[in-house]
């Protein structure tokens, strides 16, 4: 018989002992695994407040039982292929209460026209984790509220975003409950290791794509393409390297960027912010492959938390004289440089799992926040999976926008009281156009306003963009758009506007008299030429697209 009981923080092991059917050794679940560690406190007082659970048996994990067919079943020992799923609630009321309340919502079901058993599975259930039979790697597939799941919760974080998670449509016993999370799953060094899972986590989102197939860790690593050139075996698996995790990237019908870093490369984090940063809108977890306390990892990155930037003395209008005090760095001046953790999946620790920048390129992961270890991680590559029409990477929309901010502090700053800072991400076409139609920068009522925005929904424009922001201080001022499907080293700028068209006219006339200027000067047209990626004409054609409409 299904029964609740109460749950504290401290009874985890002893429930995960006899879940996992006294396969593990108690004093190994409570000194040695380390997501039973982070799980106590991710689901304690200071995460998401559980205090009733549910156990489930003889759950049937198609995940587990894939490994289990291919690889577990041809063990001496039985350890059976059926799980027990445990569902955790975080309720206000006392344990009678929460009965009659769970009960009636199993009973009723979740239906917005039953308010009370709608609210119960909205607001109460927080999730469920999986507990495979087999020993120490037992937490199996699991999916848990994240920090942000409500605003009125008090680990709500406004400028933490999670990017990476989906609505998951979880049946519990016979109720359809729908979560946004992503799923998790521990490391089993026997059918996958760290990159493995790294992929599958990446794939538990990629598959929302039509033409995406979500594998288990099994055929993951089997499809990898991995060949015994060292002496050691696919399975057991030690892990992949870039090559085969991006190949097995491949295989799913994605593209893999690599991003290796240099030791010594003085701008590794701030590369990894941009990077992170960048492409966090087409909502594809990034692998990460880190140094860390017990050697070589990989997760997958699935949120990031963002400031907004914090300026001395903020601007009450935008168009007075100003005189840019702030030294030159020689670097892209880019809000992206505000992050200061990012939010991973980490197989050996937990989902959502904290990563922190450090001074002198290093990183704070788990390993310091949840042992005695005080030596910090570094960053060694990243692997961004991308749709395979995406063809234009960041690095060169950076460089290009290097090259505009610099010509439009050098001939614009005069203009605009602020300080100049961008912001580069990757978009879906569609997503770009809901948020400036929903910006309220242009007003319906006021005709060239509301033609302008006609103008802009109603435009053709590829499926994946990359857009350059230009903000004063934190006031967006201008947007550059690229087709991201472009040919590389070609002109990839598709248009440029701004919700402040007397900007855009100082801009198109400066470039106007440049044009003038530069007519009998080769050289120099030449020059401009370069830094716009196109000519000069087809250049004042693209930031005029606003000009008949504004």
């Amino acid at each position: 018989m299904i029964e609740s009981k109460t749950y504290h923080g401290d009874d985890l092991c002893q429930i995960l002992f006899d879940a996992n059917l006294k396969n593990t050794p108690l004093d190994l679940i409570n000194e040695d695994i380390n997501a039973v560690r982070y799980l106590k406190e991710y689901l304690g007082p200071a995460g998401l407040n559980a205090n009733y659970y549910v156990k489930e048996s003889n759950y049937v994990s198609i995940d587990y039982l894939t490994d289990y067919s291919f690889y577990y079943s041809k063990n001496f020992v039985n350890y059976g292929n059926k799980c027990v799923r445990l569902h955790f609630f975080n309720s206000k009321k006392n344990k009678k209460d929460f009965d009659k309340d769970f009960w009636d919502a199993v009973l009723i079901g979740n239906s917005s026209d039953t308010a009370s058993s709608h609210s119960f599975w909205e607001e109460d259930y927080l999730g469920f984790i999986v507990v495979r039979p087999i020993p120490k790697f037992m937490i199996g597939y699991t999916i848990l509220k994240h920090y942000n799941y409500r605003k009125d919760v008090k680990t709500y974080d406004p400028a933490r975003n999670y990017w990476g998670i989906k609505p998951y449509y979880v049946h519990v016993f016979g109720t359809k409950v729908r979560i946004e999370s992503l799923a998790f799953l521990s490391q089993d060094s026997n059918v996958a290791a760290c990159a493995t899972i790294a992929i599958w986590t990446m794939l538990q989102r990629a598959v929302e794509d039509y033409y995406i197939n979500l594998k288990s860790p099994y055929e993951i690593t089997k499809d990898s393409g991995q060949t015994i050139q060292n002496g050691n075996r696919i399975f057991p698996n030690s892990g992949l390297d870039p090559g085969l995790i991006c190949n097995s990237i491949t295989k799913n019908n994605l593209a893999p960027e690599l991003r290796p870093f240099i030791d010594g490369d003085k701008n590794l984090n701030r590369r990894t912010k941009m990077i992170v940063h960048g492409y966090s809108r087409i909502r594809l977890p990034i692998i990460i492959g880190m140094n860390v306390q017990v050697g070589k990892h990989a997760t997958a990155i699935t949120g990031h938390r963002l400031q907004e930037p914090v300026f001395k003395a903020p601007a009450k209008k935008r168009f007075e004289l100003y005189t840019p005090k702030k030294k030159d760095t020689g670097l892209l001046p880019l809000r992206s440089d505000n992050m200061n953790k990012f939010y991973m999946h980490d197989d050996q620790w937990g989902p959502f799992s904290r990563c922190e920048f450090k001074e002198g390129n290093k990183i704070s992961t788990s390993w310091n926040r949840y042992t005695k270890e005080t030596r910090m991680g570094e960053i060694m590559m990243l692997i961004i999976p991308v749709f395979q029409k995406i063809r234009i990477p960041i690095e060169d929309i950076e460089q290009y926008t290097f090259g505009l901010h610099n010509f439009l502090t050098k001939e614009l700053s005069e203009a605009i009281r602020g300080t100049f800072n961008w912001d580069i991400q990757l978009y879906f076409s569609s997503d770009f156009k809901e948020e400036v139609r929903n910006s309220g920068a242009f007003k319906p009522d006021v005709p060239n306003q509301l033609d302008f925005l006609k103008k802009l929904v109603t435009e053709p424009l590829p499926k994946y963009l990359w857009v350059a922001t230009l903000y004063a201080d934190n006031h967006k001022m201008m947007y550059f758009v690229f087709d991201a499907t472009g040919l590389r080293h070609t002109t990839s700028l598709l248009l440029a506007f701004s919700y402040y068209p007397v900007l855009m006219d100082k801009f198109v006339d400066r470039v106007n008299e440049l044009k003038e200027s530069v007519q009998h000067d080769r050289v120099a047209k030449i020059n401009l030429e370069i830094l716009f990626q196109d000519s000069i004409d087809k250049f004042i054609e693209k930031i005029s697209w606003y000009k008949s409409y504004l």
